[in-house]
């Protein structure tokens, strides 16, 4: 039956008890600047039983279905910032100038791990090219970025 589905508990609401039993009122009107505040006011004196979201403004508290991430996810494919897409990995060569032991790092997150270090300290080792050892024993060097997805990625 439809009411199983998963959709928004007001969809079933209105499906169940028949739109006819709902009614939809402007309560104010107020300025844009002021929207989210009024709306907060609503929610916290009228309390509404099917308003999902209890801060005005936030989606906190609101889930996507399986369905809808998946969409975003296949969205996002090709965007190098987003999460889940495939982003560049800034793989990097560690020499310890104390053993002259130069480690492999598929990128600067593992790198700082490695060298006992914050990824954006070492983000900011990077971007200075400074020829001081970070931390008085590593030289860092970037090699060039390659994606998630290349087959041939070091296990480091």
């Amino acid at each position: 039956m439809i009411l199983n589905l998963k959709i928004s508990l007001i969809a079933r609401a209105l499906i169940k008890y028949g739109y006819s039993n709902f009614q939809l009122e402007i309560l104010e009107y107020c300025e844009p600047s002021n929207c989210i505040d009024r709306e907060q006011y609503y929610i916290d004196l009228l309390k509404p039983e099917y308003n999902i979201l209890k801060t005005a403004g936030s989606k906190l508290g609101s889930k996507h279905s399986v369905e809808t991430r998946n969409k975003i996810s296949l969205s996002l494919i090709g965007n190098k910032r987003s999460v889940g897409g495939p982003r560049s990995l800034i793989p990097c060569i560690v020499l310890d100038v104390t053993t002259n032991v130069s480690t492999r790092y598929k990128s600067v997150t593992l790198a700082a791990e490695g060298v006992g270090s914050s990824p954006k300290a070492v983000r900011k080792y990077l971007k200075k090219n400074s020829e001081k050892p970070f931390k008085k024993k590593y030289i860092i060097t970037k090699l060039k970025p390659y994606s998630l997805y290349d087959s041939s990625l070091n296990k480091n």
